[in-house]
């Protein structure tokens, strides 16, 4: 079960188009859940540090795909994955494979907090009077509240993009997040930061309508077995990849929207024009065919199993600390929660009094 709890809870803080979905499924083999049923024995504060330095680990670890995704998305047909990384490496060494991380891991913050308060929202406008919610109710709560975190920090995705497909070498435009964001307001204008949130918007509601599909499909199949901890990463490492196939163009969409501007040379370094997300679906095919709505999925693909991996095992270790924190001893009871472990220990603590006197 601990596993479980593990992948139930790590799930919270994945990249901005993830849908956290109810325990009402209460599968054996689905990895999701909403934060009223995050492990008792944490609070709500260790729970989020967890989640945060487990999703910042991850992604860290994994920016380099990331990175080379985002450049093979904008530039199109022009340049190839490993052209990519050959130019990266040879233009800013090792470091330009980070490019943009520090960005997204201070998006993770404001990103699951907004996404967990506006849950919680959600969900009692949406439930009954007795505060009871079917698991179409949970699913549209947890949409909500991931759409409700994506507008919040939209601008820091835009600034993200930016700083990745801005030239190398020493002819950068943006020097750091605060500078990005005010040369784009100098130079654009506010609107600029929400370029593409319309095909992002469309694409959370499509990843969580097909994730919740797929899981459904596979709950048939595995509704007589409780999954290993190992089967549960591998299985929602291979749902994500599913899911993100499927709703990857959107995503390409959206970058191209999002690095598209006159400050960069060759507007942001894509090779068509467009004015609206639907002349740059148009024009994509046109330019590279239908493929080319998938520009940027290998590394994606890569990326996808290492993230998963360093996500659960990332959140494991901090989870383990936090429980150790709490007074959870091996081999006691895992079930009794933080409350009963005070007062458990209080008695302790007056029964040693009353002997030593």
């Amino acid at each position: 079960m601990r596993g479980m709890e593990t992948i139930d809870a790590l799930r919270m803080v994945l990249t901005t188009r993830t849908i956290i979905f109810s325990s009402a499924f209460n599968s054996t083999c689905n990895p999701y859940t909403m934060w009223t049923s995050l492990d008792h024995r944490i609070t709500h504060f260790q729970s989020f540090l967890c989640g945060s330095i487990a999703g910042v680990l991850s992604r860290t670890l994994t920016a380099p795909l990331d990175v080379v995704k985002i450049s093979c998305q904008v530039k199109g047909s022009q340049i190839a994955m490993h052209s990519v990384c050959k130019q990266i490496f040879e233009l800013e060494g090792f470091r330009g494979f980070f490019r943009g991380n520090l960005t997204s891991c201070v998006k993770i913050f404001p990103y699951y907090g907004v996404q967990v308060w506006s849950y919680r929202k959600f969900r009692w406008y949406i439930s009954d009077d007795l505060g009871r919610l079917n698991i179409y109710g949970s699913v549209s709560a947890a949409t909500l509240s991931a759409l409700s975190a994506t507008l919040f920090t939209y601008p820091l995705d835009v600034i993200k993009t930016r700083l990745v497909v801005q030239p190398y070498g020493n002819r950068k435009v943006y020097e750091s997040i605060s500078h990005a964001f005010l040369t784009i307001m100098k130079t654009e204008s506010l609107r600029t930061l929400y370029n593409g949130l319309s095909p992002t918007l469309l694409g959370t509601v499509l990843y969580a309508f097909f994730t919740f599909t797929t899981y459904e499909a596979l709950e048939s199949v595995w509704w007589d077995r409780r999954l290993r901890p190992v089967e549960l990463v591998l299985q929602s490492a291979a749902v994500s990849a599913f899911v993100i196939t499927l709703t990857f163009p959107f995503d390409l969409v959206r970058k191209r929207m999002q690095a598209m501007t006159s400050v960069l040379p060759e507007n942001g370094g894509i090779g068509i024009k467009f004015s609206n997300a639907r002349s740059c679906v148009l024009n994509t095919i046109k330019d590279s065919g239908v493929r080319g709505l998938w520009r940027g999925i290998l590394p994606t693909m890569i990326r996808t199993g290492p993230y998963h991996a360093l996500l659960f095992i990332s959140y494991d270790v901090c989870k383990t600390i936090c429980l150790y924190q709490n007074g959870y001893q091996h081999g006691m009871d895992q079930n009794i929660d933080m409350e009963e472990l005070q007062e458990t220990a209080d008695y302790d603590v007056d029964f040693d009094i009353q002997l030593d006197e």
